[in-house]
């Protein structure tokens, strides 16, 4: 295996946070000891070549044996994920280990090479050596390797001049057809391109477009297009990603309902990073809202509580003067997390929000409990809890003293006991 060029160890040592070059060093012993070479590749063999400091440490092991991971798992006190249809391995760390490491984690996989059957299939891995590791991946920068040497100056394998493209800032596929095989690329592009101020050449812009508008794009499965796009969604800022996307006509072509407008760009940041993906579709039609809720079942179950929010716009568009109780039972029935995720995109629901967890907050508790109904006669069930919710509706629209306990008990009695005969 050819390289040209090295980089001294502590170039890489300046990348890491501290500890972690302790623990490369211990991680490379136990790999020479049986026979095999570590490898820092992806991001984080890019980030020693920018002066970035690693955050993410993925690393790449050439000709493990069979107990190598397993002693890499039990060191790093990680878990060992088998991965039998694609022939690897991942050690990740537990997210206290990683906390107190100062990482968000350490992957470690085996090289390999990938084959495709047909477009946009699941890859057929097979081990390899780090050249042909490199080659499957998305764009050059990516595919740069630092074989690990503590005692020596590091080999750095670079195949693909990721280093010039570092710095020309030019984003470039590995081959014509990079996206054809697996059109999810496309979304690692837009994210690392826009990440790092990268210019994207004409080749792949071309390959970029082609491959959008092929039937390719349905054939990925829904979870490899969700796990990129909420990769894409946890940037620190999505909008540049999500804009190129669009540009591009990806996102139409995973599905109709999938759309980034350019409004709601400031909205991103003060959106949990699980609910960011609502931007994409909360004004598409009902029609294929629905079908997209209905049949990407990797999408969280709340998510099919967004078209009844949507249908509901008419109601929530009258309650802006009506009373607190009312803009309750409106959005009571509806995940709070969700609604405030929402409330970002349609000001009306915003302000019945703010409203609403305003009164929440200051409304005063019931002094009235379960046991309190049943000794007025009421039989137990759930009848029980929608008398005590209207309680404390009431007590929002201060039509009860708060602390007049006999007169909230008069309350149930007025309102409801005589229905219970």
């Amino acid at each position: 295996m050819s390289h040209t060029t090295t980089i001294p160890w502590s170039q890489i040592v300046a990348a890491l946070p501290p500890r972690i070059s302790e623990i490369l060093i211990q991680l490379h012993t136990i790999a020479t000891s049986h026979g095999a070479t570590l490898y820092i590749v992806g991001g984080a063999a890019r980030s020693v070549f920018t002066h970035d400091l690693i955050t993410d440490l993925d690393l790449a092991i050439a000709n493990p044996q069979p107990d190598t991971m397993p002693a890499m798992a039990t060191f790093l006190d990680g878990t060992l994920t088998q991965h039998d249809q694609f022939a690897t391995a991942t050690i990740t760390l537990s997210p206290t280990v990683a906390h107190t490491l100062g990482i968000a984690g350490i992957d470690i996989v085996p090289a390999r090479t990938e084959t495709y059957a047909h477009p946009g299939a699941l890859p057929h891995v097979t081990p390899s050596d780090i050249i042909s590791d490199l080659g499957r991946r998305d764009i050059s920068v990516n595919s740069i390797a630092i074989g690990l040497h503590p005692d020596n100056d590091c080999p750095i394998y670079d195949p693909f001049n990721g280093q010039g493209d570092l710095v020309r800032g030019i984003a470039r596929i590995l081959h014509p057809n990079s996206l054809i095989d697996d059109p999810t690329r496309i979304i690692r592009i837009a994210r690392i391109a826009t990440r790092l101020g990268l210019r994207i050449d004409a080749a792949t812009r071309h390959a970029i477009r082609h491959a959008c508008t092929q039937e390719v794009i349905t054939h990925v499965s829904q979870r490899r297009w969700l796990q990129e796009l909420r990769k894409t969604m946890a940037e620190v800022d999505p909008a540049p990603p999500l804009a190129l996307l669009q540009r591009w006509g990806l996102l139409g072509a995973i599905h109709p309902s999938l759309r980034y407008r350019k409004r709601y760009a400031s909205c991103l940041p003060h959106i949990p990073h699980a609910y960011r993906l609502i931007v994409l579709f909360w004004d598409a039609s009902l029609l294929h809202m629905d079908d997209f809720i209905t049949t990407w079942h990797e999408l969280p179950v709340i998510y099919r509580q967004i078209p009844r929010v949507r249908r509901q716009k008419r109601q929530i568009n009258q309650l802006a003067h009506a009373p607190a109780s009312a803009i309750a039972r409106q959005l009571q029935r509806f995940d709070d997390v969700l609604l405030t995720a929402l409330a970002e995109l349609n000001m009306p629901l915003a302000e019945l929000v703010a409203r609403w967890h305003t009164a929440r907050h200051n409304a005063p508790k019931t002094l009235v409990n379960g046991n309190d109904v049943l000794a007025l006669g009421i039989p137990a069930g759930p009848r029980i809890g929608l008398i005590l919710n209207e309680l404390a509706l009431a007590l929002l629209d201060q039509k009860i003293a708060p602390s007049d306990r006999a007169g909230q008990l008069a309350w149930i009695i007025h309102q409801f006991t005589s229905q219970s005969h």
